[in-house]
């Protein structure tokens, strides 16, 4: 089965995710420059498992051997090992807004990883309660970068506004799919 029609199927959606890729890049490069080896080794990590969510983002659908697999699952379980290593770090130096927001943020990488490999059937209850659940942890990953922004931490705050972002492209393609599938079964 093709992939839906939909948001994230057409050349504006395109053009944005190559554009806020690019931010992303750009970012990587200067938080790379200016910030800690804990900071750049967290980012390193995140880099890894967006870029598997968009591998496996762009399989959905797609019948699988499950032999192309190997790279994503790899790139996701190396990004996860080097984002739990800082977050025992984060903890460990009693940094308790990186430790929250690191675990806000692994804990939408484990729903959306969930997603990825086991979509949810369009409107049940258990979309809703993922997708609130979701919610609520994209909204605790704004308000802490919000903190930032209040103590002039304007780097943070852009980093954390870029991600969630890069993570909506994501969730963009998610529910395009989803949708697609309780459009079809509709016919």
């Amino acid at each position: 089965m093709a992939p839906p029609a939909g948001i994230s199927s057409g050349r504006g959606f395109t053009l944005f995710k190559g554009l806020v890729y690019t931010l992303l890049v750009i970012n990587a490069g200067l938080l790379y420059a200016m910030a800690s080896w804990r900071e750049v080794t967290e980012q390193t990590g995140w880099l890894m498992i967006l870029a598997a969510f968009e591998w496996n983002s762009r399989g959905l659908g797609h019948r699988s051997d499950g032999r192309r697999h190997h790279v994503p699952v790899t790139l996701e379980l190396v990004g996860y090992a080097l984002a739990l290593f800082c977050w025992g770090a984060y903890a460990m130096a009693g940094e308790w807004q990186d430790l929250a927001n690191a675990t806000l943020w692994l804990l939408i990488a484990a729903a959306l990883a969930y997603d990825l490999h086991v979509p949810g059937r369009y409107g049940s209850w258990a979309w809703r309660l993922r997708n609130a659940t979701k919610a609520g942890l994209y909204l605790g990953v704004a308000g802490i970068a919000l903190g930032w922004g209040l103590d002039g931490e304007w780097l943070e705050l852009w980093d954390a506004m870029l991600w969630l972002v890069c993570f909506f492209v994501i969730e963009l393609k998610i529910f395009d799919f989803e949708n697609g599938l309780r459009l079809k079964t509709r016919r």
